[in-house]
């Protein structure tokens, strides 16, 4: 039931969230403003801004003017959904009181918001908002601390994930990879700490190669096209956070 509520509550979030990307430039409007269609300007009601339920009753289009609704508003509140429920998964399995537990999971829930808007940023734009990078390296330098306890590790995390970026976006002049990537990988690499690093990289880079390389198989880019990097290394991260232990065990398990 907790999960549920947590999924529940991760929609509305998520929901919130493609306000707040849709009119970033005016964050106030996010607040205070109706929500309308962003094709005819219609003015939408309760029942057209039910998270997830609302879009699949209308088959993915606007009420009034029937033109396709973006899967972005349906796959923000999904992905938003599940990560909230996955935080307490992670959180509720950490030996501390039950307080802690509660601060950790806010905490976390707030850093995946902020993840998940960035990535729609870099997808759509290319382009990642400092206000929200420096929240990220604060709001994952806070858990870092309370969740792994050493800031030995975190300081070795986020060097070794800073590292490999700088090294892609000086030589080339930002053409192989942006300066806005580097603030990124700084925030994760405090948030899933040493050596949970090593697979957030990993994941990222070998992700980023698989997905770059059937996009020019399918010619949908060519070998210069610049690639949004963000949802790679969100993915490792993800990917860090939650399996990154069992999987650094098997690798080394395999090795020795």
């Amino acid at each position: 039931m907790t999960y549920f509520v947590l999924f529940i509550f991760g929609l509305v979030i998520g929901s919130f969230l493609n306000v707040v990307i849709a009119r970033f430039d005016d964050l106030s409007s996010a607040v205070t403003g109706r929500s309308k269609c962003p094709k005819c300007g219609h003015k939408l009601h309760a029942g057209d801004l039910i998270p997830l339920v609302s879009y699949l009753m209308l088959a993915g289009k606007c009420r009034y003017c029937k033109k396709p609704i973006s899967y972005q508003y349906p796959v923000v509140e999904l992905a938003m959904g599940i990560l909230t429920a996955s935080s307490w998964f992670l959180i509720s399995s950490f030996g501390a009181d039950l307080t802690t537990q509660i601060i950790l999971t806010k905490i976390l829930i707030v850093i995946f918001s902020l993840l998940v808007i960035l990535i729609v940023q870099d997808l759509s734009e290319m382009l990642v908002s400092d206000t929200l990078s420096y929240l990220l390296i604060i709001f994952a330098a806070i858990f870092g601390f309370m969740y792994w306890g050493e800031v030995s590790v975190l300081a070795i995390g986020a060097i070794t994930a800073v590292v490999p970026i700088l090294v892609l976006v000086y030589p080339s002049g930002e053409k192989w990879m942006g300066k806005g990537d580097i603030k990124i990988a700084l925030a994760l690499g405090l948030l899933v700490a040493y050596p949970n690093v090593w697979v957030m990289l990993a994941t990222a880079f070998i992700g980023g190669g698989l997905i770059g390389a059937i996009l020019i198989l399918t010619k949908k880019a060519k070998p210069t096209s610049a690639v949004p990097f963000v949802p790679f290394l969100v993915a490792g991260a993800i990917v860090a956070l939650f399996w990154g232990e069992y999987l650094l065990r098997w690798y080394l398990g395999l090795s020795s």
